[in-house]
């Protein structure tokens, strides 16, 4: 069971990252840069263990993060759907 979670989860992680390709080809570097900004919420921690547990699942939950490209798409907001395709990959990586 563990291999086809974590093999669903690369698709995702797949599906994501071509759809962030599709959306803005030549923004890698954007990517890139924002791909681990989600882990820094592990400094969070260092206030309080609830703290850093709320914080952290926060950014890597995925409700929130689809309602952040929903938003993206609704608004035409570019950096808003970047940020949401980017932590959304992130989450999906973090899970593989």
């Amino acid at each position: 069971m563990k291999t086809t979670i974590r093999l669903e989860e690369l698709g995702l992680l797949m599906f994501f990252v071509l759809a962030y390709q599709h959306f803005f080809p030549a923004s890698w570097g954007i990517f890139f840069a924002l791909f681990f900004v989600p882990d820094i919420t592990f400094l969070t921690y260092l206030f309080s263990k609830k703290t850093g547990a709320v914080t952290y699942n926060t950014f890597h939950h995925r409700g929130l993060i689809a309602l952040v490209i929903i938003a993206g798409f609704i608004m035409k907001n570019d950096w808003v759907l970047k940020t949401g395709l980017i932590f959304m990959a992130h989450s999906s990586f973090d899970r593989v």
